[in-house]
């Protein structure tokens, strides 16, 4: 069974994390380097074990507004991160993970620079309510 597409670009997929996922994940959550603006440090392997799990058990919550994805490319389907819309202080936060080794060398050959439009979007009600929200601060 293939995991559900959240949305896609022109070259990439937003999908669903799956346990298979966990040695790229694990790769990139224990990166100092990615890390350094979210927890502040590298994640250990008990650790990002959880975190995996939580987020992949929070798409069955019906109410679920803690929502993480993979992001992979469209052509190899490699994975290259995570994106996240989270709760935060009474708004929705809009956040992402690169993990490098797949990522920079890609993003300098025609990576992300050029975004191209959103897909099939099963999330599209939590995705619009973020965006009505940014709207209405005046952010976009």
């Amino acid at each position: 069974m293939l995991p559900a597409t959240v949305f896609e670009t022109n070259r990439l997929r937003i999908r669903h994390l799956l346990e298979s996922d966990f040695d790229a994940f694990h790769e990139m959550q224990s990166d100092a380097e990615v890390m350094r603006y979210t927890t502040g440090s590298s994640l250990d392997e008990v650790e990002n074990r959880r975190q995996l799990k939580m987020c992949i058990e929070c798409y069955a919550k019906p109410e679920n507004d803690f929502w993480v994805w993979a992001i992979t490319r469209k052509v190899d389907g490699q994975f290259v991160g995570t994106c996240a819309i989270t709760p935060n202080d009474q708004r929705a936060e809009i956040g992402y993970r690169l993990l490098r080794k797949t990522f920079w060398p890609w993003l300098w050959q025609g990576g992300l620079q050029r975004r191209g439009p959103i897909r099939n979007s099963p999330a599209k009600t939590t995705r619009d309510r973020c965006l009505r929200r940014c709207s209405k601060r005046g952010i976009g």
